[in-house]
């Protein structure tokens, strides 16, 4: 009787190549999500509110971006919230990082419109690690 490594030697190769396709789908999946986040309108303007804002200087220094760990939940919905281009909304959380510190951006805005900019009434930016307060661009009443 034939040992169990024996049995499935011939077909060592297409579990290698099968396994190794996988995890390269799986990383081009993951960083087209996170290039999605990017380059959504409403990103690009947190990005750059806070790359010209001297308290978020302050609290994050320089070269602020979107933080590629917040992609590496294990779940389904890798970004916590809804961002849906057709319907005008947007509600989510992510996380940027500078050269000296992170924070925890959290959206909510809507436009009416699909040429209109985006009316954002929740942008806060909360400091991880910190004892600083939460900077606040915006807040719903």
């Amino acid at each position: 009787m034939a040992s169990t490594i024996q049995r499935i030697r011939p077909y060592a190769p297409y579990l290698f190549f099968g396994t190794l396709g996988i995890g390269f789908a799986a990383n081009i999946l993951r960083n087209a999500e996170l290039s999605n986040l990017e380059t959504t309108p409403v990103s690009k303007r947190v990005i750059y509110t806070l790359r010209h804002d001297e308290n978020a200087e302050k609290l994050l220094g320089k070269d602020i971006q979107i933080d590629p760990r917040s992609m590496t939940k294990a779940d389904s919905s890798n970004i916590p919230g809804e961002f849906n281009m057709f319907k005008g909304r947007a509600d989510y959380q992510f996380k940027v990082k500078g050269s000296i510190g992170e924070a925890l951006v959290k959206i909510q805005g809507s436009r009416t419109a699909a040429k209109d900019v985006w009316n954002l009434s929740t942008f806060i930016v909360s400091p991880l690690n910190s004892a600083l307060p939460p900077i606040v661009y915006a807040e719903a009443h």
